[in-house]
Order: structure tokens, then sequence, then C-alpha cells
């Protein structure tokens, strides 16, 4: 089965908001995707989906430099080609482009999601296989 874990992200600082929150928000994926490359277990990812909603060129481009070699090998990058669209229109464009590439699942995480222990993956992708839609993985 192909996989993918799918990344929403948007690095933009916007009046009102602390100065230089953009760059603390990308250096918080990064965190979290070296997270992911350590503890997910049981599991082989053919992607990581990056669906980006106008982040600043320049902080998003450093912030893909430091990504884990693992996913810099199988980096999908969908852009938003509208403008920002929310999560919503990130999640619809990460989507479509996991179907045309025949993803059989996807494990859905936010920018800043960070595994801190092991997460064996093992059993979620067996129910997934034996025709579950989805399986949550929390309280």
């Amino acid at each position: 089965m192909k996989s993918a874990i799918l990344a929403t992200t948007c690095f933009v600082d916007r009046p009102g908001l602390p100065p230089g929150l953009a760059q603390r928000r990308a250096d918080n994926f990064v965190l979290a995707a070296e997270s992911w490359a350590k503890h997910f277990t049981g599991a082989k990812f053919d992607l990581l989906v990056i669906s980006d909603d106008g982040s600043d060129p320049d902080i998003l481009a450093d912030a893909l430099t430091r990504l884990p070699l693992k996913f810099r090998k199988r980096l999908l990058f969908v852009p938003s080609r509208t403008g920002r669209t929310g999560i919503g229109g990130s999640l619809n464009r990460a989507m479509q482009a996991i179907d045309e590439r025949g993803i059989d699942w996807h494990f859905f995480a936010h920018d800043d999601w960070q595994a801190t222990a092991p997460v064996d993956l093992a059993g979620p992708v067996a129910l997934l296989a034996r025709g579950y839609g989805s399986v949550r993985l929390g309280p």
C-alpha cells in the first residue's frame, strides 16, 4: 500500500501577531518532521506531502532544505495558486494530489505536531489494509 504523511503549512508574519512568528512556525515544522522520521515505526512512507497556504518564500525554502533527508528525497510540494485559502483549501489540494498519485492511505499532521515517543503504526495500517476507511490515533 502506498502511503504519505500530509502536512499543511503557512509561515506568514501578519500585523497584530508577534514578529518572527513565521520563522518560529517553520522551525517547529522542521522539528516535527524530524520527530516523524525518528518516532514513526511500523509503516514506510512513500511521500511527504506539504500543502502550503502562501508562506513567505524565503522562510519556506529554508525550512524545506532543513527537512530530514529521507523526506527531502520523497517530497511533494503543493502550493496555493490562488492566494490564501485556509486549512480547508490546503487539505483539498493535498487530497487531490494524493489521489492523483495513487496513495492508499495518509497520516495527516499539522505542521507543528511532534511525536515525542515511538508511534507504532503497524496496527492502524493493518486495519486500513482490511478495509477500514480511517483510523483515529489518540483520544
